[in-house]
């Protein structure tokens, strides 16, 4: 029972860690600076999590009709983008990436699937810490004048933070529902206390 209790709260940490790491700003912080990539790869982050967390995630591709077809207008689009060259090949994946994911959110969610509201929760949680600690972080520099080396703009995960909140007051977890808002109203805070010094400093 206590062995249970353990690997219980161990997966939910790390589905914490998953979010902070993977799916919060941290993530083009520690593959383009740490790693050096040319852009942001949190892709990478994500395999090792994928296998531990395998029994907690289920990531099972439905490949179906829909799918396919899908999947096909979507290179055909990818293709055409290349072929025009009206942007760079790195900004026409930056940005075919984030819908090349709902394609495989919706082939992942489309029909039964075992991942828990819980678990997204979770993860969610994680995401929403990372983007509160880096939005302190670059306020505490520009309190003290130092130009943060990256933008000043931190670009979070705000998906996460809503379903943060809205999964915590579906399942009526009132300590969750406090704890999101509390974080939503710190990063509103830093966020426009940061705009105010870069605008009148």
């Amino acid at each position: 029972m206590l062995k249970n209790r353990i690997n219980e709260i161990s997966t939910d940490l790390l589905l914490i860690i998953c979010g902070f790491i993977v799916f919060s700003p941290l993530s083009s912080e520690i593959t383009m600076q740490l790693f050096h990539l040319p852009l942001a790869l949190p892709e990478i982050l994500l395999i090792p999590f994928i296998y531990v967390l395998r029994k907690r995630l289920d990531l099972r591709l439905k490949i179906t009709l829909p799918f396919i077809y899908l999947l096909c207008l979507f290179l055909v689009l990818l293709g055409i983008s290349f072929l025009v060259q009206n942007f760079r090949a790195s900004s026409v994946l930056s940005t075919a990436r984030g819908y090349f994911y709902m394609l495989l959110a919706y082939s992942v969610f489309s029909g039964k699937n075992k991942t828990s509201m819980a678990a997204i929760m979770l993860i969610c949680l994680g995401s929403t810490l990372g983007w509160c600690l880096l939005s302190i972080e670059q306020f505490i520099q520009l309190t003290k004048f130092v130009d943060p080396d990256s933008s000043l703009a931190v670009s979070g995960n705000m998906v996460a933070l809503v379903l943060l909140i809205v999964i915590a007051i579906i399942n009526r977890n009132t300590k969750m529902i406090f704890l999101s808002i509390s974080l939503g109203l710190i990063l509103s805070l830093t966020t426009g206390l940061r705009r105010q010094i870069v605008v009148f400093l």
